[in-house]
């Protein structure tokens, strides 16, 4: 379900509400009776998504949009990084007010001595003065899932807590104000690993403990989870941290952002390129060219159940998806986080859906291909999109237009937007009957909203009146969403249809437009 709908328990006079709606009322019979208090429901959207923005911070964001960089012929004069830096600015002023937002980066810093990963320590360090013995990688989680018009203040009360951060915010500055002060403080450079950005990024949403993260929080040497994203075993991460071999089963855990079962989490990458990873070693022992390395996920984490819950349950994964090895286990990675369980805490399944975001005008085919195959937003059925989740931007405006698309999309959930209504006993006129008609649509930013009516069974257990579908399992959550068990007494469908809007109901019963027919009289002159 995009976004979260929630119940309110209210008193309605059942003479009041008896009417028919949508152009489709003649599928509900509905007669006066005699006042009947009965609970009904109906859904507002007041629980807040989790949006974590992943955002590109290599060395070709000194680029223009066109791939030149400064200096050289046709170079425009504005870099990558300035146009997000001012879309970041624009698109958050403009946000909704119902999200909570985090921000993370990736290839932010460098290692100018060897840097090796190893599956028992994570990193082995060997110092070198040689500084082309280097890599780039991810930082930690740099500001925590918060309410968007929250006060900064709220995540770092004081002075000392700022550690990673660009500067202590304004006594009114509120998240959307600050966090596009944190991306203005950027510097560009390094390379592009985006599997393991979205592996930290999922760590932080699960609660598992961090890798990247576990660095110093400090600009100049390295960039580590901010205090705010973390608890657990050992103190504050400090600032002489990267002078340490650490042990990173002792490792903090991040604090997952999820707190709600029906609350819903988002992760949108933006890039500007292909992914890569830089070894001038060739630790990976294989023959491919320099940054086409795979990373350290694919290289040692995958399929390792002594690297936590999330890197043991990634399956096989494809060797060089787009044709890069870099990128192996990324598709994976995101998909296994879109269709399983991330959180201990809640009965129903908490997904982590992903957006990406393609940045350049000379983005290459094969790496926006591997974007899209990273994107887990369900398909439109209305468009035939079937990218739904991927935004090209090739100029400074389409990449202000896909961060706000992607905004309003997840803050407008699927759900209902009308009272559902009662059958009533034609016979007796005193008491309905065991049956209600839930109206149900798609929410999105468009004009056309695809719709649906179900058809539930009303069942008394004890002093409750349940929403129940045909397997007699109910079919509405406390929240007042469908559960995965929902399956509505109208439905062809061979299982449960779940939260799935468009499955079962009247359109179910819909004649197949391509095989209707549509009769007129050509014979009348009249």
């Amino acid at each position: 379900m995009r976004g979260a709908l929630v119940m309110k328990n209210i008193k309605i006079d059942i003479k009041n509400m008896l009417k028919t709606f949508l152009a489709i009322s003649s599928l509900v019979a509905v007669l006066a009776s005699n006042a009947d208090d009965t609970e009904v429901f109906y859904s507002v959207n007041v629980s807040k998504p989790n949006l974590l923005f992943v955002l590109d911070n290599s060395g070709s964001m000194n680029w223009d949009v066109n791939g030149k960089e400064s200096g050289e012929a046709g170079y425009t004069g504005t870099s990558r990084l300035e146009i997000l830096q001012n879309a970041v600015q624009t698109v958050l002023q403009e946000a909704p007010d119902n999200v909570n937002i985090g921000l993370m980066r990736f290839a932010g810093h460098i290692r100018n001595h060897i840097k090796r990963p190893n599956k028992d320590g994570w990193w082995y360090e060997n110092w070198s003065a040689n500084d082309n013995e280097r890599t780039y990688y991810v930082d930690g989680v740099s500001f925590p899932l918060t309410d968007i018009n929250a006060l900064a203040r709220e995540v770092i009360p004081t002075q000392s807590d700022v550690y990673n951060l660009p500067n202590y915010p304004g006594p009114n500055e509120t998240v959307r104000d600050y966090i596009a002060d944190v991306v203005n403080s950027w510097t560009a450079y390094g390379g592009t690993p985006l599997v393991d950005a979205l592996y930290e990024a999922a760590l932080y949403y699960r609660g598992e403990q961090m890798r990247y993260g576990y660095d110093a929080p400090n600009g100049t040497i390295g960039i580590g989870a901010h205090p705010s994203t973390y608890s657990g075993s050992g103190s504050v991460i400090t600032h002489d941290m990267w002078r340490t071999q650490r042990n990173y089963a002792n490792a903090p855990h991040y604090i997952s952002p999820i707190n709600n079962s029906c609350q819903a989490n988002y992760i949108v990458l933006m890039s500007d390129g292909r992914p890569t990873y830089y070894y001038s070693l060739n630790i990976d022992n294989q023959n491919v060219s320099y940054g086409n390395s795979r990373g350290p996920f694919a290289q040692f984490l995958q399929g390792n159940g002594g690297s936590g819950d999330l890197a043991a349950a990634v399956p096989n994964c494809e060797d060089a998806p787009s044709g890069f090895t870099a990128g192996k286990c990324g598709p994976e990675l995101t998909r296994y986080l879109a269709d399983h369980d991330n959180s201990n805490e809640f009965d129903d399944l908490q997904t982590i859906k992903t957006y990406t975001v393609g940045f350049g005008a000379n983005l290459s085919q094969a790496a926006q291909n591997y974007l899209k195959s990273l994107e887990t937003i369900d398909d439109d059925p209305d468009t035939g999109k079937i990218e739904d989740g991927y935004f090209s931007a090739t100029d400074p405006e389409a990449l202000s237009a896909a961060f706000r698309e992607i905004l309003n999309e997840v803050v407008m959930p699927k759900g209902t937007l009308a009272s559902p209504g009662y059958s009533v006993n034609v016979k007796s006129g005193l008491e309905h009957e065991k049956s209600i008609y839930i109206p149900v649509f798609d929410r999105k930013n468009t004009s056309r909203w695809s719709g649906n009516l179900k058809k539930f069974q009303l069942v008394t257990v004890g002093n409750r009146r349940l929403i129940y579908g045909k397997n007699n399992l109910e079919a509405m959550d406390e929240l007042g969403g469908f559960t995965n068990d929902a399956w509505d007494l109208w439905s062809d469908s061979d299982a449960a249809d779940g939260k799935d809007i468009l499955k079962g109901g009247v359109a179910d019963k819909l004649t197949n437009p391509d095989a209707r027919k549509l009769y007129s009289n050509i014979t009348s002159s009249n």
